[in-house]
């Protein structure tokens, strides 16, 4: 009987609270993830290109 309270509970409470929270949090992790990923993958290309560009830059001048 506890278990089953329990259970219903936090699964209602979190379903009702997280329906909020969670829908903002997923949208700010999927946000957040994408842009951390896309952001090191967008600045390792630019990186090396810009290294390259830089140090060929430097070099012949």
């Amino acid at each position: 009987e506890n278990e089953e309270p329990t259970l219903s509970t936090k699964t209602v409470g979190r379903k009702r609270k997280s329906t909020t929270p969670v829908a903002s949090t997923t949208t700010k992790r999927t946000r957040s993830t994408t842009t951390p990923q896309t952001a090191p993958a967008t600045n390792t290309r630019r990186k090396q290109p810009s290294t390259t560009d830089e140090s060929s830059s430097p070099d012949p001048v």
